[in-house]
């Protein structure tokens, strides 16, 4: 009897040993798979868009606007304000906030990953030596809009919707001589933009459910070899 029992006890914890080595070995495979995965989506979620500004006589300049993880919707390192105007003839454009100088018109601006809804704020400038009007455009690549997290990037001006940035790579329209225009890039989405958090939450919790059928396993074997 007492030669049983060691039997018993030597094998129990045998399968405990190896159970416990196969759930730690689990464990650290999950969370370098999530870590992994987690790293991976804040790589993709940082984004960013060039507006291109040119006119008819080539004059030329650009405006960028983007996301990542680490910036923030206030003044941060990532956010590059905008040279003085330059002498004329010329196009200009930039973002325009509410920040102090320099910062209150900007060429880069860079706001806080995610977000689920957003708006740039940008105005264009054309000084002429000359002219009275001439036809700018704004253009983009419109493969960076559809990397971003939002359902809808769209730009308005004062007038309203003017383009699906989504599905339309540029703007044209008449501007005055010496006059600035205002224009915005609005992104919104339909549901809150954290389906990468509830995912990477789901996968947190294998290991917790796989420890739990282990326990059972585990209870299921103890009572099997006692009836035994």
């Amino acid at each position: 009897m007492k030669n049983k029992f060691k039997t018993l006890y030597g094998n129990i914890r045998k399968t405990l040993m190896i159970i416990t080595i196969l759930y730690c070995s689990f464990l650290i495979v999950a969370n370098i798979f999530i870590i992994q995965k987690s790293t991976a989506t804040e790589e993709e979620g940082e984004w960013s868009l060039t507006l291109n500004i040119t006119e008819t006589n080539d004059l030329k300049d650009h405006v960028t606007l983007g996301e990542k993880i680490i910036a923030s919707n206030g003044k941060d390192n990532y956010d590059m304000p905008k040279p003085p105007t330059p002498q004329q003839p010329y196009i200009r454009a930039w973002f325009k906030t509410s920040l102090d100088l320099p910062y209150n018109e900007l060429w880069e601006e860079y706001r806080e990953y995610p977000n689920n809804y957003n708006v740039w704020n940008f105005t264009v400038m054309w000084a002429p030596e000359n002219d009275s009007s001439t036809s700018v455009t704004i253009s983009w690549d419109t493969s960076h809009v559809i990397n971003n997290e939002y359902t809808s990037t769209n730009l308005y001006s004062n007038d309203g919707l003017i383009a699906d940035m989504i599905t339309e790579n540029n703007y044209t329209y008449l501007h005055s001589a010496n006059t600035p225009y205002s224009f915005q890039v609005i992104c919104q989405s339909e549901t809150p933009s954290n389906g990468d958090t509830n995912e990477t939450e789901t996968n947190s919790t294998l290991p917790i459910i796989l420890g739990i059928i282990i326990i059972i396993i585990i209870v299921v074997v103890l009572l099997w070899w006692r009836k035994k």
